[in-house]
């Protein structure tokens, strides 16, 4: 069985992945790490074509890689050279 967007049993097979312009995961409650706007890594894109779940590095030991609604599904999506520079994480 191919695997699964998110880990849930009603979401289709992963399709295909799609590179991540500098976009971060921004989660409304702020992780148990303390931790929030997470890089996004790549898209997975579901077999219907339409589920687009953003996959992060994981905030448990920053090696895995997780789709990011294995934190949370309260979460938006930001995008340095379309938002509003005071909402997005600032250049390192």
């Amino acid at each position: 069985m191919p695997p699964r967007a998110g880990g849930g049993p009603s979401l289709p097979p992963i399709n295909g992945m799609v590179a991540a312009a500098r976009s971060y995961v921004h989660f409304t409650t702020v992780p148990a790490s303390g931790h929030n706007d997470h890089q996004v890594l790549f898209w997975a894109v579901g077999s219907d074509n339409a589920t687009v779940t953003p996959y992060i590095v994981s905030v448990d030991d920053s090696k895995s890689v997780i789709p990011a609604t294995l934190i949370s599904t309260d979460y938006t999506i930001h995008n340095p050279y379309s938002e509003c520079p005071i909402c997005v994480r600032p250049e390192a």
